[in-house]
């Protein structure tokens, strides 16, 4: 989609399934536009997360 691909410039938040946390990693590293929030409560995930994901910041 393009709002997942071009920067908005907006109040936008778009929401991508995922089936395991490597989907959500390559996912999220697959775009030139890096993720910048994480919700969840799984402190696994958000190491995971923090460790692999190419992005300037990780907000938890």
């Amino acid at each position: 989609m393009t709002l997942v691909r071009e920067e908005t410039f907006g109040p936008v938040s778009p929401v991508i399934a995922f089936d395991t946390l490597d989907d959500a990693i390559r996912i999220s590293n697959g775009t030139p536009l890096g993720l910048s929030g994480v919700c969840t409560n799984r402190q696994d995930a958000i190491t995971r997360f923090i460790n692999e994901l190419r992005v300037g910041t990780v907000n938890v």
